[in-house]
């Protein structure tokens, strides 16, 4: 089965906005009130999430996607590069409260 390049990038941002919305209940009741979010990403896979090379600052859908949510939630996010096997692996969120990650359908 071959997906068009629409429905990839459809999944992606379904998966992106799954990682941030699932666990967003249980952030919200162990953090103090106004306390940033912390947030797991792994930074090299744009244009999703990537670090920017001219201000090495994390960029791209996912980072806007998290500072909108905090945004609405009346708080900040507090970013933690991490790598993907930490954040899909573990399945453990101990040292941040939500996480952002993309990858890529194959088969």
């Amino acid at each position: 089965m071959s997906l068009s390049l629409f429905q990839r990038l459809s999944l992606a941002v379904a998966a992106a906005a799954f990682a941030f919305v699932m666990p967003a209940a249980h952030a919200q009741t162990a953090r103090a009130k106004g306390a940033p979010i912390t947030a797991a990403i792994v930074s090299n896979y744009p244009p999703l999430e990537f670090k920017d090379p001219a201000t090495a600052k994390l960029t791209g859908f996912d980072v806007d996607l998290g500072e909108a949510l905090a945004a609405k939630l009346g708080t900040t996010i507090k970013w933690e590069e991490t790598s993907f096997d930490q954040i899909v692996c573990t399945g453990r969120f101990t040292a941040f409260a939500i996480a952002t990650a993309s990858r890529t359908i194959s088969g």
